[in-house]
């Protein structure tokens, strides 16, 4: 096996763990969460899944497009 092929596969070894303990940890910041806060985070997570059904959309597009809507989100929020 390839040191690249190595690598690839420890990446999505390491992104397939944080997406298994991703579910765990936000019921317990949603159950916590203010109503304004499910908003945003629902119309974020929201916008990420249909980016993420186009699937002619590569990844680096989708992250580059989600990059700068949620920095459009965090620039409102601390000006508020």
């Amino acid at each position: 096996m390839s040191e690249e092929s190595e690598i690839r596969e420890h990446l999505q070894r390491q992104i397939i763990e944080t997406h298994q303990a991703f579910p765990g940890l936000m019921e317990k910041r949603l159950a916590e969460a203010g109503l304004h806060e499910l908003e945003l985070y629902l119309s974020i997570l929201g916008t990420l899944v249909e980016k993420l059904e186009d699937e002619d959309k590569p990844l680096k597009q989708i992250a580059q497009e989600m990059f700068a809507q949620v920095a459009g989100v965090v620039m409102t929020e601390l000006s508020s």
